[in-house]
């Protein structure tokens, strides 16, 4: 057209050209968004652990395709569902109750298990925090992570250690650490530790028990000892094995304590060690003891030794001492026949001899000792394997000179 444009087409033109340039803005600016909005959800289905979003109602309101995965579930089916509905009925009040804090506190964490559509029960961790869509509503945002394996290798460790404590009953044994770089000392230790210094076992984990305390749990006369050592290992980076009195009243015990140290660049970082309870042993020696000073009072009253001979290596032992009769050192049979009388020798020799046959010896012969004749009485028997090996000979020699004497007369 030849004509100019009125004022009203230049109008209409302008607005048409910035409606155009609107929409196509628009249209780019949905593009970009939903761009963004695939690569999100790509994002989160790519993750392994469940992503959700739910309303403050606690209906689901996203997810990822993660979700969908592991319960199940279709799409249609979670979507508007309530976040409980998807646990054990045992534990949805749990569930509802950490959804509600969330909403009120902003942050929660629980352990529950994921209960499939199949009726499979999957053990979980979630956390969930507190969060704002873009018109300001309020929203819970939260991840799930399976944690099968976490599980197993906990109920692995929990058996392992009631596995380790039952030892430690057995034996009777507890086991300590105590790490040197602290201010205080800090000391770790097993049930059966607690239990053997008289405090209970529940207290493993949960009493501080000091070095300065623990000491003082030991018998007045043996903590210095017990303090000694401890420093000693510490500055030396030497074990040490002693065996120390826990207690002063009627629940006194002997326990052996060892210790080894862990060193890092030279210098000790920590003490290991263990805390056996050997009261019996030690009652045991105790009363093997007193029966060895009451045999010694014995034999030395009725004037008498003890003797053992093992027939493999050819051994020959006296207790307390082969002198007390014989005065000389007696390791062998070629050792004491030679002693015994020339006119006794042959007889003794086939006693001897004999009592491997019958199991037992018996013999009256004369010894020349400082020049005296003095006479000696054999009693003993032989020990055999269960084939009828001779393998061990005991028995007992007493001089029985004065009683000869007064049969002569």
């Amino acid at each position: 057209r030849e004509a100019p444009f009125t004022e009203d087409e230049k109008t209409f033109v302008h607005l048409a050209a910035q409606w155009v340039s609107y929409e196509l803005e628009r249209q780019q600016r949905e593009q970009r968004l939903e761009r963004y909005k695939k690569y999100t959800d790509d994002m989160l289905d790519a993750i392994d652990d469940v992503f959700y979003v739910l309303d403050s109602d606690g209906r689901f309101r996203r997810w990822n395709e993660s979700l969908l995965n592991v319960t199940g579930y279709s799409a249609a089916e979670v979507a508007g569902a309530h976040g409980a509905e998807f646990f054990p009925e045992e534990h949805q009040d749990l569930v509802g109750a950490a959804i509600e804090s969330v909403f009120e506190g902003g942050t929660t964490r629980v352990e529950v298990p994921f209960i499939t559509k199949s009726g499979d029960r999957i053990p979980y961790e979630f956390t969930a925090t507190r969060v704002r869509d873009p018109d300001g509503n309020p929203m819970l945002a939260g991840i799930g992570r399976n944690i099968t394996e976490r599980k197993a290798r906990e109920q692995e460790l929990t058996r392992t250690k009631e596995l380790l404590d039952q030892a430690q009953r057995i034996a009777s044994v507890g086991g300590w650490e105590v790490d040197v770089t602290t201010d205080p000392p800090e000391l770790t230790a097993t049930g059966e530790f607690y239990r053997l210094h008289g405090l209970p076992p529940e207290a493993e984990g949960e009493t501080e028990l000091s070095i300065e305390s623990l000491v003082d749990l030991y018998h007045p006369d043996d903590r210095e000892t017990v303090m000694d050592e401890f420093h000693r290992a510490i500055e030396t980076a030497e074990g040490y094995d002693m065996e120390v009195r826990i207690r002063d009243d009627d629940t006194s015990r002997w326990v052996r304590a060892l210790c080894e140290p862990v060193t890092e660049n030279g210098d000790v970082v920590k003490l290991r060690g263990s805390v056996q309870d050997i009261t019996d042993r030690k009652v045991r020696e105790r009363e093997l003891e007193a029966a060895r000073e009451r045999m010694e009072i014995a034999l030395e009253t009725t004037n008498a030794v003890v003797w053992d001979r093992e027939f493999e290596s050819g051994d020959l032992s006296y207790y307390p001492g082969s002198e007390t009769l014989y005065g000389t050192d007696i390791e062998s049979l070629d050792e004491f026949l030679p002693l015994v009388h020339p006119e006794d020798q042959r007889d003794v020799a086939a006693r001897i001899e004999s009592a491997t046959e019958t199991g037992m010896y018996e013999a009256e012969f004369r010894i020349i000792r400082d020049g005296e004749v003095r006479w000696m009485e054999a009693k003993g028997r032989v020990e055999s394997d269960s084939d009828g090996t001779p393998v061990r000979a005991l028995g007992i020699d007493r001089d029985i000179t004065e009683r000869k004497r007064r049969e002569q007369e």
